[in-house]
């Protein structure tokens, strides 16, 4: 028995109905993937307790998201400084922790840096930590090593030990590793240039580049 025009109807209707749901899921997933981290603009919240360097009025703000435990971040700390001893006024740079949960002391190292700055020395404290890094960094008297730098860099010691656990330091942390996560921090370092996600640049003249361009 033939099927009747009512049933040919329904049955050429639906296969309409899923040839365009087909369409719209590709379409969606070709949009997502067009819309790279590269050249999607993050809102990274910035405050006046961020620890920075440069000029906050520049065109061109550097935020880095980085683990002291990471030996990546030690690579590039040299870098970083260097940018922003030849970008002082032009160049806005923004430390922000994110220590990764691979690495056992991450996130003492991180208190430590946060516990000196209460003390006017997180950049001091900052390059020690990535500077004696292979020292510390297995070590089951990190903490100990810790309270050794602060000792070289003359903070009171004994507030600088109940810092480091204090509510404060933890939650600056904590808020900095919350901010990370929201802007699709999944390595350390990351980088964002006004807000871009870098690719990690290779050397000093390849930072000079993506600099030169944002200030155009």
């Amino acid at each position: 028995m033939a099927d009747s025009p009512l049933k040919k109807f329904v049955y050429g209707l639906g296969i309409f109905l899923v040839t365009v749901v087909a369409l719209w899921g590709v379409w969606q997933l070709v949009g997502t993937k067009s819309k790279s981290p590269a050249t999607q603009v993050f809102s990274i919240p910035l405050s006046e307790k961020d620890w920075s360097k440069g000029n906050k009025a520049a065109k061109a703000t550097l935020v880095e998201f980085s683990d002291f435990q990471c030996p990546a971040c030690k690579s590039y700390a040299p870098l970083v400084k260097q940018l922003m001893e030849s970008h002082k006024t032009d160049v806005y740079f923004v430390y922000k922790h994110f220590p990764l949960s691979v690495h056992e002391h991450s996130v003492e190292a991180a208190r430590a840096a946060e516990a000196a700055g209460l003390q006017d020395k997180f950049f001091e404290m900052h390059d020690i930590l990535f500077e004696k890094q292979d020292e510390w960094e297995n070590s089951k008297k990190a903490v100990d090593l810790f309270a050794g730098y602060a000792q070289k860099l003359k903070l009171d010691l004994p507030k600088f030990k109940t810092d480091m656990n204090s509510a404060v330091v933890k939650a600056a942390v904590q808020d900095d590793l919350d901010a990370g996560n929201k802007v699709t921090v999944d390595a350390t370092p990351t980088f964002y240039l006004n807000g871009r996600k870098l690719e990690s640049p290779r050397s000093l003249e390849e930072f000079e580049k993506v600099i030169q361009e944002a200030l155009k």
